[in-house]
């Protein structure tokens, strides 16, 4: 069959003649169990090579140790999770940490995960991180059967970018070898996504390596490889057997995982305290967005008033006043929304301050029943929309707003008395 020959040039059927030849090559290079600490076992589908090494929680990592995730509230810890409503509190024991280097970026059927590792906090006292290597094409099999089998006590996963990347990739690893997932089913603490709610608007890059020099103070040996050269260096390595480069691969891999830790207790730190003197202003806006997503208004307030102390540019003061004007709108705190509204019109944000301005007179015509209050702001709307150059749109809104001048005039004239009043 035209296939099968294909294959046996290849080398990629166990007893081809190519993959004999290829494996003497080998026996001429450092195999990758002299080359990365670890062993090869043995799985229901075959051998498998697996590298562990163990760290104390006291080891430094950057700005932080590996243990200060440990002293973590639950409850914050649980706020990384995507959603967060999955679980009230997360204990950082149930979190494994886990990160993949593949053949190429693009996924589908052809991408493989040669390279997954898992890290994970066993007790008070150790990390522990495991890799898992496909030596050749025909051991993942293994690999994914004993990877499933070291997932399994955990209740959450920790990633970075794992939910649109590594997740993706391993689920249909695990598919074409028709073994059972749950990966997708777990509660997943994707850290890029909170990284770049916080930070988007302070680092030109959310990547980890930003992120690892910006706010984390790591730095990395010159052993370690860049991630465009991983997968070169992979398939050099299928072609050769020579697993010596090999060694920066893992070290990356392992880096990577560490810094997950790091950056998973960096973020809670953050959240714990918030108001820390000395932030560059749109790290507090970012925060501030945070809890704005979590439904935390009055802490997001506080912190885009703080942010907007500092000194700012012209863009990224307007874009704060806005945020904030519409958060005080949503949380119905009317009146110091008003306060922005000069703000506003003066960085020419007149279209929000009109919005502002109509909230503001309907919530005293309908809740405080202070019908000049509202009268008074629904005429400052109308000057403020005349001023706007005109459309449809704000043509229509004009137009009801001199509806509603109208009718709190009616409100407040005089009702006149009846002739049998005059008589009492």
């Amino acid at each position: 069959m035209d296939w099968r020959r294909r294959l046996e040039t290849l080398g990629m059927l166990r007893n081809s003649p190519a993959r004999s030849a290829g494996l003497t090559r080998r026996r001429l290079y450092r195999p990758i169990e002299e080359v990365v600490p670890g062993q090869i076992i043995e799985t229901p589908a075959g051998p498998c090579f697996v590298s562990e090494q163990r760290f104390t929680v006291d080891r430094p990592h950057g700005r932080w140790t590996l243990g200060d995730l440990l002293h973590r509230p639950p409850e914050i810890l649980a706020r990384l999770l995507d959603p967060p409503e999955q679980t009230p509190a997360l204990d950082p024991r149930q979190i494994v940490f886990l990160d993949t280097e593949t053949t190429g970026l693009a996924g589908g059927t052809g991408t493989y995960a040669f390279l997954v590792g898992i890290g994970f906090f066993p007790d008070d006292r150790t990390f522990i991180i495991r890799q898992y290597f496909m030596r050749d094409y025909d051991e993942e099999p293994a690999q994914m059967s004993a990877l499933i089998e070291a997932l399994e006590p955990f209740g959450a996963l920790g990633s970075f970018n794992g939910r649109s990347f590594d997740i993706p990739i391993l689920e249909t690893r695990l598919a074409l070898q028709r073994l059972p997932s749950r990966l997708s089913r777990l509660p997943h603490m994707d850290l890029l996504r909170p990284a770049r709610r916080v930070w988007r608007r302070v680092l030109m890059s959310c990547a980890l390596s930003s992120l690892e020099q910006a706010i984390l103070a790591v730095r990395r040996a010159g052993t370690d490889v860049p991630s465009w050269m991983i997968p070169s260096l992979y398939f050099e390595y299928l072609q050769t057997g020579e697993a010596t480069p090999l060694a920066g691969v893992f070290y990356h891999n392992q880096q990577d995982i560490l810094s997950m830790v790091t950056l998973a207790n960096h973020l809670c730190y953050l959240l714990e305290n918030p108001a820390e003197t000395g932030r560059h202003p749109m790290e507090l806006a970012g925060l501030a967005r945070w809890h704005e997503s979590h439904g935390e208004l009055d802490r997001a307030i506080t912190l885009y008033r703080e942010a907007l102390i500092y000194p700012l540019s012209p863009e990224e003061r307007t874009r704060l006043l806005r945020r904030l004007s519409a958060l005080l709108k949503r949380a119905h705190r009317h009146e110091e929304a008003l306060e922005l509204w000069q703000a506003l019109m003066d960085a020419g944000e007149v279209e929000q301050a009109v919005e502002i301005l109509v909230d503001l007179a309907k919530y005293h015509e309908w809740q405080t029943r202070d019908l000049a209050r509202a009268l008074e702001a629904t005429e400052q709307a109308i000057t403020a929309a005349a001023g706007l150059r005109p459309t449809p749109a704000r043509a229509l809104m004009l137009e009801g707003l001199e509806r509603r001048r109208e009718r709190l005039l009616r409100k407040l004239r005089p009702t006149p008395r009846r002739q049998d009043e005059d008589h009492l």
